[in-house]
């Protein structure tokens, strides 16, 4: 069995990582059919209604910080782009846009022979209070905690069954790679708005920024991989080892693979595509007086 490793201080790529985990967050559990209705119903008992208004500030989180990272390494952009790059997320991640989206995948996508097997987990005493500590996990209340147990887990090592099924979970739910993907995008976004600046002003600025942002992918998707499982142990930290072992046996099965990993597919679609369609705002060969550029 592989160990954490765990080190003292956070960088920028643990932060990021930790916000992407707190982003991707679970596996979701949903319903296929023609019957809209019924998909409606899956989502609410799945928690992903409540999840769903939640990404578009989490992706936001991601922005910042890697504004900020930016900033730190001597890397900046001016106030007014800075602006324009958060605005134009905010314009392309709404709530109402990402739930609509989701909902029609979900109907497309999702297969019949999987929808009474979701039902029955869902529904079980197991299944809501799995629905209950992911929705929890993930709420903006749950962040300091999940900080203290971060902390924690430096000091205090969980135990080896524990870490074993936390595991097997995330190798269904496909987490870390999600989160990864999630962060390349936000970055290729990023990082066009940035060209668009650095054109103008510094052509020279330009190669730096691609150096740095590849420097940075190569670290990120196993900062990502350990920060899932600091998630999982914390999102189920007060499950039973039973149940939390019948859960994974659970998405285990061919219909609980399928469902996970088609809902997540939908929910990190919307997303990344609507990310993808962020256009560069246009370039300004000069700058205010006072800003960077």
């Amino acid at each position: 069995m592989r160990s954490i490793k765990y080190k003292r201080g956070t960088s920028l790529c643990t932060h990021l990582a930790i916000s992407c985990i707190l982003l991707v967050g679970s596996p979701a559990l949903a319903v296929s059919g023609p019957d809209e209705p019924i998909v409606g119903e899956l989502m609410e008992l799945s928690g992903l209604t409540e999840q769903i208004p939640r990404l578009p500030d989490e992706y936001m989180t991601l922005v910042d910080q890697l504004l900020a990272g930016l900033e730190r390494q001597r890397r900046p952009a001016s106030r007014s782009l800075r602006r324009e790059i958060r605005q134009s997320f905010v314009d392309a991640l709404t709530p109402e846009h990402l739930q609509s989206d989701i909902r029609s995948r979900l109907l497309k996508s999702l297969h019949p022979e999987a929808t009474l097997a979701a039902m029955s987990w869902l529904r079980s005493d197991v299944g809501k209070k799995i629905t209950t500590a992911e929705v929890s996990a993930s709420s903006a209340e749950n962040r300091v905690q999940f900080a203290t147990f971060f902390l924690q887990l430096q000091l205090e090592r969980p135990a080896p069954e524990r870490l074993q099924l936390v595991r097997r979970i995330e190798e269904i739910a496909q987490g870390s790679q999600m989160a990864t993907e999630a962060w390349e995008a936000i970055v290729a976004a990023v990082a066009r708005a940035l060209e668009s600046e650095y054109r103008t002003t510094n052509p020279q600025n330009k190669k730096n920024l691609e150096e740095y942002l590849a420097s940075m992918r190569g670290s990120v998707k196993g900062m990502f991989e350990q920060g899932r499982l600091f998630q999982g142990l914390f999102t189920y930290r007060t499950l039973a080892d039973e149940e939390l072992k019948a859960y994974a046996e659970f998405l285990e099965t061919p219909a609980g693979r399928d469902v996970t990993q088609t809902v997540n597919r939908a929910v990190q679609g919307s997303a990344i595509d609507a990310i993808q369609s962020i256009k560069p705002p246009r370039s300004k060969s000069v700058q205010p007086p006072g800003e960077t550029a």
